[in-house]
């Protein structure tokens, strides 16, 4: 099987798209199969219900493995209690009006009824993921579950509950790989942080991960982001492979192309 491994997409469904494509992901090709690593939605204010749609189809066709990000959750909450946040409103109003049209003059609650009404909550929970496993590739949102008292991996990390996985998508897995929280025999394939942490672990080999130093590199990276794209390109680094693209500001979905 031919995997096409992609995350944080934000709602840039036209990027993903020529992504996939530039990628050479063909929907009619029985051996090709889609990896999403989370974060479908949030950040951009449209280009949601598209990403959702795509997902769905996708979906329907057999041809996706959807691992959930924060972002994911975050959408599940709020139409779970039916109170939109800051990091879920946009989403909302964006798939609403893609599933009713009359939806641009809802109410938040309103929108919020529709995305239920066409099973939106139903599809995520039945379909997403915490992670995928090959034979020499584990593929999450952020990181795995750990021993964080000690430190170091935990044998057991499949499986634990889903509260504990919520913790842990959120943590950036480029940086606890290099700080040696390693998974035996495998490489981490992850997003939820963008690549340029892992840039800076490789073309700054001399700055503390975490120090003064390195949090300033990032943030320029960051606020250079749709200028220099370079920095959010994949990282490549010793047991860890690093995918977010930042999208929504470099306006690139990275795409990770592997064979098994």
């Amino acid at each position: 099987m031919k995997y096409f491994v992609f995350s944080d997409v934000h709602g840039c469904a036209k990027e993903l798209k020529e992504a996939l494509l530039n990628a050479g992901y063909d929907e009619c090709n029985s051996n090709h199969m889609l990896l999403f690593l989370g974060d479908a939605f949030g950040h951009n204010k449209y280009g949601h219900y598209e990403v959702y749609k795509f997902l769905c189809e996708s979906l329907k066709n057999n041809k996706l493995k959807w691992i959930l990000g924060n972002h994911e959750i975050y959408l599940l909450n709020a139409l779970a209690k039916e109170e939109a946040s800051k990091f879920t409103i946009d989403t909302i109003r964006d798939i609403a009006i893609g599933l009713d049209t009359n939806a641009i003059d809802y109410t938040d609650k309103e929108c919020i009824r529709v995305l239920k009404a066409n099973n939106v909550d139903k599809m995520i929970k039945e379909n997403g993921l915490n992670y995928f496993e090959t034979d020499n590739y584990v593929l999450t949102h952020g990181f795995i579950p750990y021993n964080k008292s000690m430190g170091k991996y935990d044998q057991n990390w499949r499986n634990v509950s889903p509260k504990k996985w919520n913790y842990f998508r959120c943590l950036n897995g480029q940086k606890l790989v290099n700080l040696g929280i390693k998974i035996p025999n495998k490489t981490l394939v992850c997003g939820h942080v963008g690549a340029y942490f892992g840039y800076i672990i490789k073309n700054y080999p001399n700055v503390e991960i975490d120090s003064k130093e390195f949090n300033n590199l990032a943030h320029k990276l960051m606020k250079g982001a749709s200028v220099n794209k370079e920095p959010f390109n994949i990282y490549y680094g010793n047991n860890v492979i690093g995918v977010d693209g930042r999208a929504y500001d470099t306006h690139n979905v990275n795409v990770f192309v592997f064979e098994e």
